[in-house]
């Protein structure tokens, strides 16, 4: 009986993660659970209980998400792999907010000459060389 009840923790929590990076997938690529329930033929509501792991992502509903996402089912499935440590809310907000600034800065970036953007490129680069700054917490004022 302990064995059956360790194995419906392992599901339960692969159902979680698996939930979890269709949601990343989701919200990476701009879409709602709305547009998501659509796509897939399901109520919005649905959609969240499978991105929560309330309810388990059917083989159907797997194989529709990753021709949705255009990625193969085996690398949804992997990516819900038990064995790697489960990912902080914190880490996937600080994802969410990396994901939405690249997409703001491709949209910049759209239209521009090629010497313009091998400028941007050098400066990132130059930027990222730079030794990490000191900021004051009391003022503000930002050091090298």
């Amino acid at each position: 009986m302990k064995k059956q009840n360790i194995m419906a923790e392992e599901i339960k929590e692969y159902k979680k993660n698996l939930g979890i990076n269709v949601k990343k997938e989701r919200e990476f690529r701009g879409l709602s659970r709305e547009d998501m329930a659509k796509i897939l033929g399901l109520s919005a509501s649905s959609i969240g209980k499978m991105e929560s792991g309330e309810r388990g992502i059917t083989f159907e509903s797997l194989i529709m998400y990753s021709k949705a996402f255009n990625i193969s089912a085996d690398t949804l499935l992997k990516k819900a792999n038990l064995f790697e440590p489960a990912v902080s809310e914190e880490f996937l907000k600080e994802q969410d907010l990396i994901e939405r600034k690249c997409k703001q800065i491709e949209s910049l970036l759209i239209g521009l000459k090629s010497e313009e953007l091998n400028f941007i490129i050098e400066s990132i680069k130059a930027f990222k060389s730079m030794k990490e700054p000191n900021i004051d917490d009391n003022d503000g004022s930002v050091e090298y």
